[in-house]
């Protein structure tokens, strides 16, 4: 997906004050994101427990440019992104088998995220970022074992 920093502003008034410099990704840039839980890769919690999600996004290396140097549609930033240390509540997950998990749409203060099921037995959970400047992508699988009440 790509993305503009006007695409970010709330006015689009504010767009024709565009920065002189931007940054755009390097040559050898990558994203990727790490999740994990409150007990670690793989959880074990009760049907209808809370279990917090934790997640870090990395991105880079970006290039510091003059914004005029850039094709309209280009991909660029006012600054660069770099680690981000909680994003877990800016992920979209997934879990196998379907149905069984709830998760948390409110307000996290942290950007954590919870997730709750519904019956027992063995989940994996997927997070999906949004890319800056490229598609989305996916992080590493969680695992969580189900016990009844």
């Amino acid at each position: 997906m790509r993305r503009t920093a006007c695409a970010l502003l709330v006015a689009a008034a504010a767009c024709t004050d565009q920065p002189a410099r931007v940054f755009v990704p390097g040559a050898t840039y990558t994203e990727s994101i790490r999740v994990w839980t409150d007990q670690g890769d793989s959880a074990t919690v009760r049907v209808g427990q809370d279990l917090v999600l934790h997640g870090a996004r990395d991105s880079g290396p970006w290039i510091e440019v003059d914004r005029r140097s850039l094709h309209a549609d280009a991909c660029w930033w006012t600054s660069a992104i770099g680690f981000e240390e909680e994003v877990a509540g800016n992920l979209t997950w997934t879990a196998e088998p379907a149905g069984p998990a709830e998760f948390n749409t409110d307000l996290r203060l942290d950007q954590s995220r919870a997730v709750r099921f519904t019956q027992p037995g063995i989940y994996t959970l997927t997070p999906e970022s949004s890319g800056w400047c490229s598609d989305p992508y996916r992080g590493n699988v969680l695992h969580v074992v189900v016990t009844p009440r």
